[in-house]
């Protein structure tokens, strides 16, 4: 069809757009900052790919990410994130600031051998403090090679990297996972969190998957937080941290400084530089 012609055309175009914005360098990380319900103060980010074209304005992650994955260039776009989160990292703790930073790892990841090693040499290089990198993956990119994506899962858990279970609720096999693979916490999905206060069945998949991963000794994110009224009702239900609008957007690498010191949800005790 004329409509599946142009899809193609366009993503052929955004392929060789996204290949020359790696090489280039044109690709950016922001970081979101995830915040404790207990402390009110911040206990970490989240590394967000974004890319703004020169003429096409930005492109939403969720589009040329899927481009990567679909032409192989996914291994190329890790890399760029975590050698640019590995060295950020390096920054941070030459200037007294300890503060873990979490990455997305797709499905293609997963099954990618290569990536795996290239982070432990690169963990290695870079002198990476455990616990200070973190790795997000869903349900779904576990469940395309279950048995590749355990091997990877508990590579990973070797080299002291956190992994966080995200999107949690949007998969089709959320108990079976969080019984069998080596989670450190889940992040309940933004879908469910944004309706809880108007809609009693979202509110109770929330209450009831802070309370299912507290049984498993899981520590439990929200996303989506945007509200007061949501915060405090997270609160007390339990959730450990939140992550949202309300708390703060993702922002590039050169307002964190500044963010951190003025902001309400700045810098916990134990974070401050020395």
């Amino acid at each position: 069809s004329a409509e599946f012609d142009e899809h193609k055309s366009y993503h052929l175009a955004l392929a060789g757009k996204l290949h020359r914005a790696l090489e280039k360098g044109d690709l950016t990380l922001y970081y979101q900052p995830k915040i404790s319900m207990a402390s009110g103060r911040i206990v970490g980010f989240e590394a967000l790919a974004r890319w703004f074209h020169p003429t096409d304005g930005m492109i939403r992650p969720d589009i040329f990410i899927s481009v990567a994955e679909s032409t192989g260039m996914i291994r190329a776009v890790s890399s760029w994130v975590l050698t640019t989160v590995l060295r950020q990292l390096a920054e941070w703790r030459d200037q007294g600031l300890r503060l873990p930073i979490a990455i997305n790892l797709s499905p293609r990841n997963l099954q990618d051998t290569g990536l795996m090693e290239s982070l432990e040499r690169f963990s290695t290089h870079w002198q990476l403090e455990r616990g200070m990198l973190e790795v997000e993956v869903t349900e779904n990119a576990i469940a395309e090679n279950a048995e590749q994506a355990s091997a990877s899962l508990r590579r990973l858990r070797a080299l002291g990297v956190p992994v966080l279970i995200d999107d949690f609720g949007t998969g089709y096999s959320s108990l079976s996972t969080l019984k069998t693979l080596p989670f450190s916490a889940v992040k309940i999905d933004k879908s469910f969190v944004i309706d809880m206060l108007e809609d009693r069945d979202a509110a109770a998949i929330v209450r009831s998957t802070v309370k299912l991963a507290h049984d498993m000794e899981l520590t439990v994110i929200a996303e989506g937080v945007e509200t007061d009224a949501v915060w405090a009702e997270l609160k007390d239900m339990g959730c450990d941290a939140g992550q949202g609008f309300y708390m703060g957007k993702p922002m590039p690498e050169n307002e964190v400084a500044q963010w951190l010191a003025t902001s309400g949800w700045g810098l916990s005790p134990g974070a401050r530089p020395s």
